[in-house]
């Protein structure tokens, strides 16, 4: 993209390439990728291209064309025709939240000489799949989320998936989730699930998908109240579950993974009663879980003993001595979202390896002092702090900390920690 940057950069206005010295195609902008969106555009632009912009070599690149969040009612025959010449392996076409409510045929006529194609259309107004879709070859990502898709044909899903080799899929419509999963043989590696109201995942629904390499699943803001037939039917790499009501601290129970090595939860009711038993035997080194927990949920981590990255909250005020024991391998731990006001001596002594540390609270003042647990970090590079009163009693456990280890403001002086760390106190007695 920079070669394609640095030409761009070269074309003077009276080329009718840019406007001024920061737009091109009109009102776009092309610094790193081609950015329209949010440009109050009622149809797509026209990509018109200098002609000797042609027979450049830009098969290196892969760009993302952005067109979101305009008024766009309709994608007409040949759209892309034009950005189609620049020959790059990969594009991927952002169309979410406009008012699309019609893909015409040959729509996406020209993107054939792109290897990889994805087309992203959430948040529009589709009634139907978009039969264009069928006649490509070359698509490899498609996302339909928050369309009011009223016809589902099995057929034409059967057909695009036949003609693609689709690795990446987000819905929201239930119906349509079945027919993707009644094809034989698709190539789905990752599924997005955001916005579905059914509760009840139908018996076998991923079943025919243990020959498939689907690997990772997010399941976003929708109404199923157990996620059973995921665990019994899939071997998971990636779990992420965000904004479901109905899924509590029994979730992940049942069927035993023993593959997935990442798991997500946030916006969840998550509390110091969840027992994800169906996950304790899964390498899980990357962990998010956000919900309502009051203290550390130790006995659960402890079954995880390779975990390299861990997010954990929110409504923690305490960390003791053995929150994080065993942990040796604990690279990178985030605990901003609690609002900590004490945290014990010893309580690091075993996460040797720890590199980043972040303990920020946004809403008060929490934390008064630097807590001694951190001064034996040996591998810590950074450490996020909440914002503090700087005093030669708060901060005298650190001393001789480099100010780059460091981040949060004094509160009680115009400075940052760190700087004063590093300034003043090293005066104090």
């Amino acid at each position: 993209m920079r070669t394609f940057l640095a030409l761009l950069l070269c074309i003077s206005p009276s080329e009718g390439f840019f406007l001024n010295d920061d737009r091109c195609f009109g009102v776009c902008s092309c610094y790193s990728n081609i950015d329209c969106d949010r440009k109050q555009l009622t149809a797509v632009p026209t990509f018109d291209l200098p002609v000797f912009l042609l027979n450049k070599d830009y098969t290196h690149m892969q760009t993302s064309l952005g067109l979101n969040d305009n008024n766009i009612t309709s994608i007409p025959f040949g759209a892309f025709h034009n950005i189609s010449k620049l020959n790059m392996p990969l594009l991927s076409i952002y169309l979410g939240s406009n008012n699309i409510s019609i893909i015409h045929n040959g729509a996406f006529t020209g993107l054939e000489s792109i290897d990889d194609v994805g087309i992203y259309l959430d948040h529009n107004q589709l009634t139907t799949i978009p039969l264009d879709l069928t006649r490509m070859t070359n698509l490899f990502a498609l996302d339909l989320r928050y369309n009011p898709i009223q016809t589902v044909s099995g057929p034409v899903i059967a057909a695009m998936f036949a003609s693609n080799e689709i690795t990446r899929l987000s819905l929201s419509s239930y119906e349509m989730l079945k027919k993707v999963m009644e094809v034989q043989d698709n190539s789905l590696e990752y599924l997005v699930l955001d916005g579905m109201t059914t509760r009840k995942m139908d018996p076998g629904l991923f079943q025919r998908s243990k020959t498939v390499p689907l690997s990772s699943i997010t399941i976003e803001k929708s109404s199923f109240d157990n996620v059973t037939e995921v665990l019994c039917n899939l071997d998971l790499n990636s779990l992420t579950i965000s904004g479901c009501p109905n899924l509590g601290d029994n979730v992940l129970q049942g069927c035993p993974q023993t593959s997935l090595w990442r798991l997500t939860i946030y916006e969840s009711n998550l509390t110091n009663a969840w027992t994800p038993s169906a996950l304790y035997n899964s390498p899980i080194r990357y962990l998010t879980v956000l919900g309502k927990f009051d203290r550390v949920p130790t006995s659960v981590f402890r079954h995880w003993p390779n975990l390299q990255s861990l997010t954990v909250g929110s409504n923690i005020t305490i960390i003791e001595k053995s929150d994080f024991e065993g942990l040796r391998e604990l690279h990178d731990l985030n605990l901003r979202a609690n609002p900590i006001h004490l945290i014990a001596d010893q309580a690091f002594a075993t996460n040797t390896k720890l590199a980043d540390l972040h303990l920020h609270y946004n809403n008060d003042i929490h934390l008064t002092s630097i807590p001694s647990s951190l001064q034996n970090l040996t591998s810590l590079s950074f450490v996020e702090l909440p914002n503090m009163k700087c005093t030669c009693t708060a901060m005298g456990g650190v001393k001789g900390w480099h100010a780059d280890y460091v981040s949060g403001q004094c509160t009680n002086i115009h400075m940052g920690i760190g700087t004063y760390i590093e300034t003043k106190l090293t005066l104090c007695p």
